[in-house]
């Protein structure tokens, strides 16, 4: 299991952020934004490389994001319709499923029965952070840009169906 530490709030106030291992060491950053449709973030490791990028595609009802490893698209996130008051979301092509509540601020994303990333904040000598703990190293990237993603979520008011919510998440 790895470790990391991303800061909340981070795409909602337009800023760059430096993603922190278990030692409080920099290990990637995260660059570009979510405002609107073709807008991308891309994830790099310390020293330049591109590891993942998600860019939103399509208006309202009809945006998803596309993500990116090698400039090769992995997987797409999108929302199901359903007829609850749940937002569910689908990591397509890497079957992940995103649970979590909004007001807590508490996430997990899973593949099957298997916890793929537990996301949840706590306060640190840097300030209000998430902690993320990921099951396997080679998720990290894709799990780190997703937990930006909700962060910025969380913070904007700006999810997939652009309407008001209030209690449980389930995002796939």
């Amino acid at each position: 299991m790895c470790e990391f530490y991303i800061q909340q709030r981070t795409l909602s106030d337009g800023k760059r952020s430096i993603v922190l291992d278990e030692n409080a060491r920099p290990v990637y950053f995260l660059t570009g934004s979510m405002l609107s449709n073709g807008d991308t973030l891309s994830l790099y490791d310390m020293s330049g490389r591109k590891l993942v990028e998600i860019k939103q595609v399509g208006q309202l009802l009809g945006r998803h994001y596309d993500i990116f490893v090698n400039n090769e698209k992995i997987a797409t996130l999108k929302k199901k319709w359903t007829f609850t008051f749940q937002d569910i979301y689908f990591v397509e092509q890497l079957n992940w499923t995103i649970q979590g509540n909004l007001h807590a601020h508490h996430y997990q994303i899973m593949k099957g029965i298997f916890q793929v990333l537990k996301m949840y904040p706590a306060s640190t000598s840097v300030g209000d952070v998430y902690c993320l703990e990921i099951s396997e190293k080679e998720n990290a990237p894709v799990a780190i840009v997703l937990a930006f993603v909700l962060d910025y979520w969380v913070f904007s008011g700006k999810r997939l169906e652009m309407k008001s919510f209030s209690g449980e998440v389930k995002l796939v």
